[in-house]
């Protein structure tokens, strides 16, 4: 019992502590490749949008690319409407790039997104939302990225928040893009966010509606044969959001589709064929989506070593919480607060998965698509 102690303890600290120390460490002594555009790439591209916000939140959006460092006449922008706005007119804005705005009805933003790419010609896609605004080169930074590294297959920028008051958060943002970092060494980011990105058009695939491109598309171009990227000049910016029910209900869409959804292109796990991404996948991403097993099962077994520390820990967690209801809002009262929403969401979010209940559409306006 004590050896499954020691493994489950190991493997709860992988994701949190002993992957980021380790890839911190590396960090140290191999520094990341820093690039940033020297000139405007004149390069044909694409800018996909897919939303359901207001009419006034997505003219802003059009109106924001309009400031971009970029060849305008090189530029097509595609607005997925997701059933929400039926007459959009741009023509008063007098865009400098052509823009097209299509209409579909609920089918959710991964199926978009699959049928906005399938009639796009260019070579490069990038995709953005409408929460986010981009730094005026961001564009021509990701862009130059791939021209200059045609082994990359998708790029993710790096995603920036306004203002935030939430230290559990903020801790875990800075950390994960560090890991970013250290994972771009190797060509295997595991991971990107909603807000920032580019893909090479001979590497995108379809993905099933409840599927996010930056969950799965990482090892969907490491398995064919191109490597995912972290560009950390190409910059976007977002405002956190306070609201724990607003950040509840993410973590619920996000995890929709689990248990099974993890195992989705399950040959990224072939540890002989991508070593790299095999393991930083496991080590950063994998563990997590296990923790709606892991935490009940580690408490359990240590119950079961000793009933007397168990009780101790279940009451000084629940002081801490009480606490931090109560107005003392401390650093570990945020972390397990964090922790516990996390969790709480993966086992709504299986229970949805078990009854079938795979909604891919939204119900509230936007949240964060990190």
């Amino acid at each position: 019992m004590a050896v499954l102690f020691i493994a489950l303890s190991v493997i709860l600290l992988t994701p949190l502590v002993i992957y980021p120390l380790v890839a911190l460490q590396i960090l140290k002594y191999r520094k990341p490749e820093t690039f940033e555009a020297d000139e405007v790439v004149d390069k044909k591209v694409s800018l996909v949008l897919v939303t359901k916000d207001s009419e006034e939140e997505i003219l802003r959006k059009l109106l924001e690319i309009a400031e971009y460092t970029y060849i305008m006449t090189n530029l097509k922008v595609y607005v997925g409407l997701d059933g929400v706005i039926r007459d959009l007119d741009i023509k008063r804005l007098d865009l400098p790039y052509a823009c097209s705005i299509i209409n579909f009805t609920k089918l959710g933003k991964t199926e978009i997104q699959n049928r906005l790419t399938r009639d796009i010609d260019d070579e490069l896609i990038a995709y953005t939302d409408t929460n986010s605004r981009w730094d005026a080169n961001a564009l021509n930074n990701l862009v130059s990225y791939m021209n200059e590294h045609q082994r990359c297959g998708y790029l993710s920028g790096r995603l920036v928040y306004d203002t935030t008051n939430d230290v559990a958060e903020s801790k875990y943002w800075s950390t994960d893009l560090k890991l970013r970092e250290f994972e771009n060494i190797y060509g295997a980011c595991v991971g990107g966010n909603g807000a920032i990105y580019c893909i090479r058009a001979s590497a995108y695939s379809d993905f099933p509606a409840h599927i996010s491109h930056d969950g799965y598309m990482p090892a969907n171009v490491v398995v064919k044969g191109y490597s995912s990227n972290f560009c950390k000049s190409a910059v976007a910016f977002e405002k956190e959001t306070n609201d724990k029910r607003k950040e509840f209900r993410r973590k619920i869409r996000m995890n929709r589709g689990q248990p099974f959804k993890k195992y989705f292109i399950p040959s990224k796990f072939n540890l002989f064929r991508y070593p790299y991404f095999t393991v930083f996948f496991i080590a950063h991403k994998y563990f997590k989506y296990l923790f709606y097993l892991l935490i009940p099962l580690w408490l359990l077994v240590f119950g079961i070593l000793s009933k007397t520390l168990t009780y101790l820990l279940i009451l000084f967690v629940g002081v801490v919480m009480l606490l931090g209801v109560l107005g003392l809002k401390t650093k570990l009262y945020q972390y397990l607060l964090t922790l516990g929403i996390a969790v709480l969401a993966q086992w709504i979010a299986l229970y949805n998965t078990l009854k079938g209940d795979l909604k891919v559409t939204w119900d509230v306006q936007q949240e964060s698509i990190r």
